[in-house]
């Protein structure tokens, strides 16, 4: 008679001699492979990783092997030392301070322009951004602060995770403040959210509730907040005669923050927890371009190295 125990147990026998057939070869393949994109990713409409994709799952997988080793498992690690080729990427666009200003002007929805200089402003994730709330803790008037916070989820309210878990409060500059002051001016009782309409609040309260009906709240994540965001920006991009063939997302927003910051000598270090990075080589590697400027003055100090004789 087959116990539940012993199936238990020739189910991991054969998922160890499975494990055991994997070899580099296959490693490298499956890393570099379509099969690598999840779920998530086809349902936001997605068709492939970008290079960060690639190198996260490189990442978590070699750390999975490497415990199959020292369990004794496998004698190597079958995803260590694989090199992945610099993959072509689209370059993104920076928004500098007229073309920010464009938008704003060209962006009739003051709640939107208010979300878009909140991530211009203090370089929070949409994700982040779209979960603030209008409690007295997330915005932070008296120390000017933007404070972000994991929020685990209630009966009312869904869950908020930040990525990396890094909880970070960043400051706001004062032009923000004073828009953030007037929104909350306009801001009825029962929407807590700050930046979702009462109509997205309604549909995020229905959209909870069947999760927390259907047992699935572990699988809420901070997108199932947002509708229509970024062809709303986009449409307000063109609106502004912001035209462009580099990469034109929300998250530029955020990236253009880093950027400014980084044009006016900010350090890195400073910079790198303001974005809330695990690492300084993210904030240098994805969110910093050479810039005109910095170029510029580059120049500028290599000439001044030597005079023409």
């Amino acid at each position: 008679m087959v116990t539940s125990e012993n199936k238990a147990d020739l189910e991991m026998h054969n998922l160890l001699l499975e494990i055991a057939t994997i070899n580099k070869q296959k490693a490298t393949e499956f890393i570099t492979s379509k099969e690598l994109i999840s779920q998530s990713h086809l349902q936001s409409g997605k068709t492939d990783l970008s290079g960060w994709g690639y190198k996260y799952y490189l990442k978590h997988c070699s750390a999975i092997f490497s415990m199959a080793v020292d369990w004794e498992y496998l004698k190597k690690n079958p995803f260590s030392r694989i090199q992945l080729s610099t993959p072509i990427s689209q370059e993104w666009h920076f928004f500098d301070q007229h073309e920010f200003n464009l938008l704003l002007k060209r962006t009739q929805d003051f709640r939107l322009q208010c979300l878009y200089a909140t991530m211009y402003g203090t370089g929070c994730r949409i994700g982040e951004a779209i979960n603030l709330l209008w409690n007295g803790k997330d915005i932070d008037f008296e120390s000017n602060k933007i404070n972000l916070r994991n929020r685990a989820g209630t009966k009312t309210l869904p869950p908020f995770s930040i990525k990396d878990h890094q909880n970070r409060s960043i400051p706001m500059p004062d032009w923000l403040s004073t828009m953030l002051v007037k929104l909350q001016n306009t801001a009825r009782p029962q929407n807590p959210f700050v930046f979702l309409t009462d109509q997205r609040w309604r549909a995020v309260q229905e959209k909870w509730a069947e999760y927390r009906a259907e047992k699935k709240t572990d699988k809420w994540q901070n997108r199932d907040m947002c509708n229509n965001l970024l062809r709303n920006f986009k449409g307000h991009c063109r609106n502004a005669g912001i035209i462009t063939d580099e990469k034109l997302t929300l998250h530029c927003l955020r990236k253009s923050y880093a950027q400014n910051l980084a044009n006016n000598n900010i350090p890195i270090a400073t910079l790198k927890n303001l974005m809330g990075h695990s690492s300084i080589r993210c904030t240098e590697e994805y969110y910093l371009k050479a810039s005109t400027p910095n170029e510029l003055a580059a120049v500028e100090v290599l000439n001044n190295l030597l005079t023409t004789p």
